[in-house]
């Protein structure tokens, strides 16, 4: 069974007995089918506190890569605002407390804001020669951050993969950051600490540690669009020839759900035929969840690893 937008549609039409009905009423089959997305995304099943879940065709793998120190040349003389209109500064994860060298006159200062990509306040360069950071002059920052990229849809549940075979799994989060901290001395320092943030747990990765980071979790993808490109759950109705990500025996969910969706427009939300074909959905939903669904995993009080690290004097359990 094909999972194309143009088949979904199709088969909603052979559950409403209707073959032009979708032809006849664009809009309203797509708003039905997104909206099926959504409580598919959701696992909404008539509950009233029905937890999240994710499924196995939403898992993702991203690469957070970890770059010491971010160069660039000055564009703009200033004294507290470093401009590089090359710069990707936003991107590239500069955070506030970040140290910048210049290394043209030797001068040093932090970062105080991210204004722009090509934009930072800092505090006043001191230890150098004009302690400025004059058009032409070389930099470096030493960025403190792994960046997690907003546009991943993070879901849940988030495992971080520092080294080979050493994992570390988070509860339910979508950080922007994972802070690594910076020492003077290297002699003797840990791998890592665990700190909360706003009530977070945060995996704190030491100076010397120059791993790109392997993070992996759930998305709301559930579109997957002509051009190669996934989306969260909805078809925005631009080609029929975008596809679902969902294995083709659970395709009936959809076509369930849509249907009752239909119904409940052109009868009303209580009426008995729309409650029956939506109870009927909510059915086939439960057995989806049941064999590639993962709930939403409950909080953990700390973080734990799987390795030989150690944190602090304090050997971290070993699972």
């Amino acid at each position: 069974m094909s999972k194309k937008l143009t088949d979904i549609k199709n088969l909603v039409n052979d559950k409403l007995r209707d073959s032009e009905f979708s032809s006849d009423n664009p809009d309203q089959v797509l708003r039905a089918i997104n909206t099926a997305l959504s409580q598919i995304d959701s696992g909404d099943v008539g509950e009233k506190d029905h937890p999240q879940v994710g499924y196995d065709f939403q898992r993702e793998y991203q690469d957070i890569a970890f770059d010491n120190e971010i160069t660039g040349t000055i564009t703009t003389t200033g004294t507290t605002t470093l401009t590089d209109s090359s710069a990707t500064f936003v991107t590239d994860g500069v955070a506030i407390g970040d140290d910048i060298e210049n290394t043209t006159d030797g001068s040093i200062a932090r970062v105080v804001s991210i204004d722009s990509e090509t934009a930072l306040t800092t505090t006043s360069l001191k230890n150098g020669t004009d302690n400025t950071f004059t058009e032409d002059d070389a930099y470096i920052i030493k960025s403190l951050n792994y960046k997690i990229n907003s546009s991943w849809s993070l879901k849940f549940p988030v495992i971080l993969r520092l080294a080979e075979d050493h994992d570390i799994f988070f509860s339910y989060v979508d950080p922007q950051y994972f802070e690594r901290k910076k020492y003077i001395s290297s002699s003797g320092e840990s791998m890592f600490t665990i700190e909360y943030i706003n009530g977070t747990q945060v995996l704190v990765i030491n100076h010397d540690t120059e791993e790109n980071t392997n993070l992996v979790f759930y998305s709301s993808n559930m579109v997957l669009d002509d051009g190669g490109s996934t989306r969260r759950t909805y078809f925005d109705g631009e080609s029929d020839d975008d596809t679902l990500l969902m294995p083709d025996r659970f395709i009936d969910v959809v076509i369930t759900l849509s249907t009752a969706e239909l119904v409940g427009q052109k009868k009303g939300y209580d009426d008995p035929e729309r409650m029956r074909i939506l109870s009927e959905g909510r059915v086939k939903l439960k057995g989806m969840i049941a064999s590639i669904g993962v709930y939403q995993i409950k909080p953990v009080e700390r973080l734990t690893t799987r390795s030989e690290w150690f944190r602090g004097s304090s050997k971290i359990d070993e699972n």
